[in-house]
């Protein structure tokens, strides 16, 4: 799972976030429902809070699961963060799944 981002305004560096995590998960998908095989997580709040612009990866480990059986792999990632200092408490985005690979 892929994030990038861009400082808008005066380019000021804070702290954005009180947290940011990202949990990318490879699934074996021959039919619904997923399984998964491979997870990451990551916290990415220290650079997004760090650095005025860039970007980070998430990445799950490749598996030996891809050598054994016909392409039926997704993937997808939920995103939980809190923008700090907007009042609002923290929230989750469920990113939807790849096509099948």
């Amino acid at each position: 799972m892929h994030t990038t981002w861009t400082s808008i305004g005066g380019g000021k560096i804070g702290k954005r976030f009180e947290h940011y995590h990202v949990q990318a998960r490879l699934e074996f998908n021959p039919a619904n429902p997923d399984t998964d095989i491979e997870v990451a997580n990551c916290d990415l709040f220290p650079p997004l809070n760090l650095d005025a612009s860039g970007s980070e990866t998430c990445d799950t480990f490749a598996s030996d699961t891809f050598k054994e059986v016909d392409p039926a792999f997704t993937a997808d990632a939920t995103i939980r963060y809190d923008v700090n200092g907007d009042g609002k408490r923290s929230r989750t985005l469920q990113l939807r799944g790849t096509h099948r690979v």
